[in-house]
């Protein structure tokens, strides 16, 4: 089910890091759900330029934040995506690796193994906000991996982004398919949703 929820969130100014497909809206809302419902450590699938990872970072800077992207040969996106994908390495979290609480992961998401995450930190991870490939089946996988990991490991919550832009991602499409079987949350106003995810 697709529920609408209107909270109270107060608009952050974000910095001026140029342009950006997340909204200052966008992220006021993911900061808000992070305030609510973060108590450990956060999780990012997409990183692109950092300038999300950045806002997050400088707000919540007792929390470690992972950060993870990819544009190796092997990678097979949505068009859309595609053409937003960074040519160098070297530019990925350009704008936030400088940060003391942001650690960069370079690797494939969906391949990669989200176990490792408990050798990495003292606080096993309780948000994952979602936010790389955008075809149907790369939220999928992502999608599955984080809900896995979260019941093996106490619960926490999932976010996600661009749940309204159907005409260059597959995002909502996803979030009909999930809603068949789960209670995901749309913030009102925002391209942000959201699901609770109960430890085992």
């Amino acid at each position: 089910m697709i529920v609408n929820v209107t909270p109270k969130i107060p608009t952050i100014e974000v910095q001026d890091l140029g342009r950006r497909p997340t909204s200052k809206f966008d992220i006021s809302a993911l900061l808000f759900l992070m305030k609510q419902s973060c108590k450990k450590n956060f999780i990012e699938i997409g990183t692109w330029y950092g300038k999300t990872t950045y806002e997050i970072a400088i707000k919540f800077p007792e929390k470690s934040i992972f950060t993870m992207d990819y544009i190796g040969e092997d990678l097979v996106l949505d068009p859309a995506s595609n053409r937003a994908l960074i040519k160098n390495k070297d530019d990925l979290c350009k704008f936030a690796h400088h940060l003391p609480n942001v650690h960069f992961i370079y690797a494939n998401s969906h391949t990669y193994n989200f176990n490792k995450f408990k050798n990495l930190l003292y606080e096993i991870p309780d948000f994952f906000f979602i936010d790389g490939d955008h075809s149907f089946d790369g939220v999928k996988i992502d999608t599955e991996k984080a809900i896995a990991f979260l019941k093996k490991n106490g619960g926490g919550k999932i976010a996600w982004h661009d749940i309204h832009t159907k005409n260059l991602t597959q995002v909502p499409d996803y979030m009909q398919y999930l809603s068949k079987t789960e209670d995901i949350y749309y913030i009102k106003d925002t391209n942000i949703g959201f699901m609770n995810v109960k430890g085992k």
